[in-house]
């Protein structure tokens, strides 16, 4: 049985990130996270490129946990805490290094 607290550690997290993106739709922001790959090919006319993106379907917990926290340690850059806990992201979202990677 998959761990049913892995769901409220996952939502926490994408909710930082949206708070972060509030323009995003939630489509456009699970589609983001996903990841993206630009494949090229060489056609008749040149070269011609195409952009891939994966099967949300498939994408295992463990790995959507990954990609979230990869896309908050981008968000939170090369950014200091605040009194060494609070960071304010894009948008004015502020989170605690707790919220950031508790697993």
């Amino acid at each position: 049985m998959r761990d049913p607290d892995r769901i409220s550690k996952i939502l926490k997290k994408l909710q930082i990130i949206w708070q972060a993106q509030p323009d995003l739709r939630l489509g456009q922001l699970l589609t983001n996270l996903s990841g993206r790959r630009v494949e090229f090919s060489r056609g008749g006319s040149g070269y011609d490129w195409q952009e891939r993106y994966p099967d949300l379907y498939q994408i295992d917990d463990d790995e959507w946990m990954a990609k979230i926290n990869n896309t908050l340690d981008e968000l939170i850059g090369g950014r200091k805490a605040a009194n060494g806990t609070i960071y304010y992201l894009d948008g004015g979202t502020m989170v605690t290094r707790e919220n950031l990677y508790e697993d």
